[in-house]
């Protein structure tokens, strides 16, 4: 029977600092999931399991933190977490700033409007602790515990791991799907050549004397110009830049 790592989501909101109910939830359903029958192979020798219980506890923290870790890095915009960034790391302690510690920022702030001059300075990190936070085990441990969990690409389990990554299947699917769509534009020949792509040049950017100058630089053109003999491009540009008029060109 896998023990729960947390009983609720409040224990885990004042232990792991950032955690969301999401996160928690993603988490325990994964635990169920993925360690059910690892348990189940386990409880069959109660000596052993009596004998191991410690290390098992253990085992179960670190796989529960990582799949909280997992769905924290989902929600931050990542397609996996790169277990190289968590293991043995001290993963989610938050601290606290005293008080006369925010009022001492707030004047260094102030001075530092007026005069314009940042000081030089070494940070003093604050020893209390907020959130406890939790300590990842090194990483071919963390690897041995997936591995036992059986997630490789044929093993047909919710999540993959991926060499040192730790996918949700669906992203893992997402991304070997765009990795294989943009290699195969890339193995097709070029379709013109530069008479070709200088005809089409002139066509979709005719030159302008009242708006333009030799001095200034049409960067769609460029972009254009650039992308055109290329089965594989990436225009890029902040708001506004006329990214989306170039690609429809």
């Amino acid at each position: 029977m896998i023990n729960a790592v947390y009983c609720h989501f409040n224990q885990v909101k004042e232990t792991i600092y950032g955690v969301e109910a999401i996160d928690y939830f993603f988490a325990k359903e994964m635990s169920s999931a993925l360690m059910h029958r690892s348990a189940q192979v386990l409880a069959q020798d109660k000596q052993a399991l009596a004998a191991q219980s410690q290390e098992i506890q253990r085992k179960q923290q670190n796989l529960f933190h990582l799949f909280l870790a997992l769905h924290a890095s989902l929600r931050a915009g990542h397609s996996c977490l790169p277990l190289g960034e968590i293991a043995d790391q001290h993963w989610g302690k938050g601290f606290v700033i005293p008080v006369d510690k925010i009022a001492e920022q707030a004047v260094e702030q102030s001075q530092e409007l007026e005069t314009g001059l940042i000081p030089e300075k070494e940070a003093e990190p604050s020893t209390n602790l907020s959130h406890a936070g939790f300590v990842f085990a090194a990483l071919d441990q963390i690897k041995m515990m997936l591995n036992e969990l059986k997630l490789s690409e044929a093993d047909n389990q919710l999540l993959v791991l991926d060499e040192q990554n730790l996918y949700l299947r669906r992203y893992f699917t997402f991304e070997s799907d765009l990795g294989l769509a943009i290699y195969s534009r890339l193995e097709q020949p070029s379709l013109y050549d530069n008479n070709h792509i200088s005809q089409c040049i002139t066509t979709l950017f005719p030159s302008d004397s009242l708006q333009k100058t030799d001095a200034e630089i049409d960067w769609q053109k460029v972009a254009v110009a650039n992308a055109i003999n290329k089965n594989f491009s990436v225009i890029a540009g902040g708001p506004g830049t006329g990214k989306t008029y170039t690609v429809t060109k």
